[in-house]
């Protein structure tokens, strides 16, 4: 079944809270949702530890109002300052391998691989 493009805000609800979004393909962004949490790579950490706590039967996905796509950043603002709970929150927005045994598996894969001379100065520069 092809689903229609649906622009809008939806949220990933669990019991201890719901993770806000928008899109302008809130179908096609679940998707990348799921895929991330299933990875252990999802950039909203809660989220991801809820995930791999409870599994995938522990949340619901709604959408919660269409937009036009230009209002997609304010009325998703507005869904997040509305609910209680968020699971929107990331230590560290710019890291996705916050899953220890998911950092672990990728850093074995990296072992013999050359690096760059820029990119060992960019992990250098980042360590300081």
């Amino acid at each position: 079944m092809i689903r229609p493009k649906l622009c809008g805000v939806y949220a990933i609800t669990h019991l201890e809270g719901s993770y806000i979004g928008s899109s302008k393909n809130i179908f096609a962004r679940w998707g990348g949702h799921v895929r991330r949490l299933q990875r252990g790579r999802h950039h909203a950490t809660l989220l991801q530890l809820l995930w791999r706590r409870d599994g995938a039967r522990a949340f619901a996905f709604s959408v919660v109002e269409e937009c036009h796509i230009e209002d997609l950043p304010l009325r998703e603002q507005v869904w997040i300052d509305a609910t209680e709970h968020v699971l929107n929150g990331t230590r560290s927005a710019a890291c996705p391998m916050l899953d220890p045994a998911i950092a672990a598996r990728s850093a074995t894969s990296r072992i013999g691989r050359l690096v760059s001379v820029k990119t060992r100065a960019k992990l250098s520069a980042a360590e300081r």
